[in-house]
């Protein structure tokens, strides 16, 4: 081969070899970023723009929320009212009663196995809503639960009146001596 064909031949290789390689190889982009910090509804957004190569790429980042500690509640006092109607409002709706089939229906968030137990106790035991207003107890009015929540037994309007919706019903009651309960027939 002639040494001009040879080197020409030599010469083409180089050239495209380069442009493969050229065309192969990450090029290193030139990079712009501009930091941006504004106040969105009282909080605070930062936006970075980073340019790579004509293309701008937008990243927003917010902080994380921050978490105040609960605040320590003493007594129904320190609440505010609305929110202890709220809470009426929220226990009177889980709650659902069927006094033909004769059952109570509790929707709770979440599983909560000693339920039965409390329902059985006679501080959250069920009763009949006409019952206790007759013997002068709360009448299911939300604005006014507060005053009939956790009473001394003595001022209870119910606490020394039966009401006979169990299988027993009371005979007599003899207050610090005995207590007679006879089959309810009406059970």
């Amino acid at each position: 081969m002639q040494p001009k064909k040879l080197f020409l031949l030599v010469f083409a290789v180089l050239a495209v070899a380069s442009m493969v390689l050229s065309a192969c190889a990450t090029p290193t982009p030139e990079t712009v970023e501009v930091v941006k910090t504004v106040e969105v509804e009282k909080e605070v957004v930062k936006t970075v723009e980073v340019e790579v190569e004509g293309e701008t790429v937008v990243v927003t980042a917010t902080p994380e929320p921050v978490v105040e500690e609960p605040t320590v509640i003493e007594s129904f006092a320190d609440v505010p009212e609305d929110v202890l109607v709220q809470v009426c409002e929220d226990v009177k709706a889980a709650v659902e009663y069927d006094d033909d089939a004769r059952t109570v229906t509790l929707h709770l968030v979440a599983p909560f196995g000693p339920v039965m137990q409390l329902m059985a106790n006679g501080w959250a035991s069920p009763l009949d809503q006409e019952w206790m207003v007759e013997q002068g107890d709360w009448d299911g009015d939300c604005a006014n639960w507060v005053q009939y929540h956790d009473p001394s037994a003595e001022d209870s309007p119910i606490f020394n009146t039966e009401n006979g919706t169990g299988p027993f019903k009371l005979e007599y009651w003899k207050p610090g001596e005995e207590i007679s309960a006879v089959r309810n027939e009406d059970y």
